[in-house]
């Protein structure tokens, strides 16, 4: 899964690619450098930044991924999975956010 977001569009919500690729989760900002994005309004709007790196709540991506396929019974399973290993991994905080890698393009 890739959360895609085009920072040179106003307001407008991230795109996930992949939404059934259950194997990977990142982040994908376009438009801004780190060091811009990271402190902007609209990147608070995603989750919490720390570093290179994005917390967002599992709610969050459940919202993006009904914009671009049906979140099923088997696809809510699979996140779920998906969810349980980044838990064992230490990817999930104390809130339930889940930590995603950050690339900037």
């Amino acid at each position: 899964m890739i959360i895609s977001l085009d920072t040179s569009l106003p307001d407008t919500e991230p795109i996930l690619v992949e939404p059934d690729n259950f194997r990977a989760l990142k982040a994908v900002v376009m438009g801004d450098s780190a060091s811009t994005f990271a402190t902007s309004d609209r990147a608070g709007e995603l989750g919490r930044w720390e570093g290179d790196h994005l917390w967002v709540s599992p709610e969050k991506i459940l919202r993006w991924a009904s914009v671009v396929r049906e979140p099923d019974e088997a696809w809510r399973g699979d996140f779920k999975q998906m969810l349980s290993y980044a838990y064992k991994s230490g990817w999930v905080d104390e809130g339930g956010n889940i930590r995603v890698h950050v690339e900037y393009v």
